[in-house]
């Protein structure tokens, strides 16, 4: 009796924080404030990362900014629509990692070195173009470029019937880093694009 009593604690608990956390994210607020407002300062950090790469030296990279936001020289439409796509694929982004978080599994995202072996149960093969490569036989070619990452999911660990709370509730910080072994014979959820060398 007292050993399910533990056992739906726990479990009452997991079930109780997937349900706040559901409850939070789907909030107007959270959705039309909080995700764009934070989508909107990581476009500016890696607008203002990227501008030395971009930027012509000769100007200094203060000059080059608007409410932050670094223009890297270019005309108003040209960074305007730059922000905008960067806030919206950050919003995105941030949207898709909340929804992550409601339900029992945990993540990794593998992109593969260049010189792996091709795998055709964890890759799909782009041209440098991004267009399909249609060629058929890929069988021992290597990766030349990772393009997008593979994305493997792992169900997480049960609740046991003497978890802590910290076992219990569920974890923001669901993308892991697994070791080989685990990942041996999971096929990922989306498979990684690559582009392969020329033999």
């Amino acid at each position: 009796m007292r050993t399910n009593f533990y056992v739906d604690g726990a479990i009452a608990l997991r079930n109780l924080d997937l349900a706040a956390l559901e409850s939070l994210t789907r909030k107007p607020s959270f959705q039309t404030s909080i995700l764009p407002k934070e989508a909107q300062n990581l476009a500016l950090r890696l607008s203002q990362t990227l501008a030395p790469f971009f930027t012509p030296a000769t100007k200094a990279l203060d000059e080059l900014s608007w409410d932050r936001f670094a223009t890297w020289g270019h005309p108003f439409e040209i960074w305007k629509e730059r922000q905008t796509d960067l806030v919206e694929m950050f919003t995105h982004a941030l949207s898709t990692k909340a929804d992550s978080c409601l339900n029992i599994e945990n993540y990794e995202m593998i992109i593969y070195a260049p010189g792996t072996r091709f795998n055709s149960n964890t890759m799909r093969v782009e041209t440098m173009e991004g267009a399909e490569d249609a060629f058929n036989d890929h069988e021992g070619k290597v990766v030349q470029i990772c393009v997008e990452p593979a994305l493997f999911a792992y169900a997480r660990n049960p609740v046991l019937d003497d978890a802590s709370v910290s076992d219990s509730i569920i974890s923001t910080k669901n993308f892991l880093k697994e070791n080989e072994s685990r990942r041996g014979g999971v096929m990922p959820r989306v498979k990684a694009v690559v582009v392969l060398a020329k033999a």
